[in-house]
């Protein structure tokens, strides 16, 4: 199975708000295409870490611990970017 995200936008977007109990919540994105298995390309995103750089526009794919079980027996897919490796750069794998 080969899943990747092909980030597109140069710099993170920030959402915020504070939830009905008073507690104020953050999520930080950088947006792209992500292409299935079967070719479709739908929009997407990876979520940084609040400490995180902005990740460099190329094609991501998941680390192996970007695949965890689900209620039920389903199995997720985390969209976190520290769970994904760029893999079109010399640097890809580090």
């Amino acid at each position: 199975m080969k899943l990747q995200i092909e980030i597109t936008a140069t710099t993170a977007t920030t959402k915020s708000g504070t939830t009905k109990a008073g507690k104020p919540w953050q999520i930080i994105e950088q947006g792209g295409m992500v292409t299935f298995p079967n070719g479709e390309r739908r929009r997407s995103s990876l979520q940084l870490e609040a400490d995180a750089p902005d990740l460099q526009p190329g094609i991501y794919e998941p680390k192996d611990d970007a695949l965890y079980p689900g209620d039920f027996g389903s199995v997720q897919i985390s969209m976190r970017a520290k769970n994904w490796q760029r893999v079109d750069s010399k640097s890809a794998g580090k």
